[in-house]
């Protein structure tokens, strides 16, 4: 088991657009990433695409045709550009 002293708090920052985690004392966060999960509208269309339920971050950009959930509203990427 490990002791009290290797052990080192997480932090996770979820703010509006991104996403900073890392671990606390360290100097600047080792992942950031967009805070968007995208669903693909129309599911199970085209067998064997190895299409996910959800993607995250720069993933979800990524996609196009996907309806994002923000909490309170949703909107779908071709509004976005």
């Amino acid at each position: 088991m490990a002791d009290a002293e290797d052990i080192q708090p997480l932090v996770c920052d979820n703010g509006t657009g991104m996403v900073k985690a890392g671990f606390a004392g360290d100097d600047a966060p080792r992942a950031v990433f967009p805070s968007i999960v995208g669903r693909p509208r129309h599911t199970g269309v085209m067998v064997g695409m190895g299409q996910k339920d959800a993607y995250v971050g720069d993933e979800a950009q990524s996609k196009r045709d996907f309806n994002f959930e923000v909490p309170n509203r949703a909107w779908y990427c071709e509004q976005l550009g």
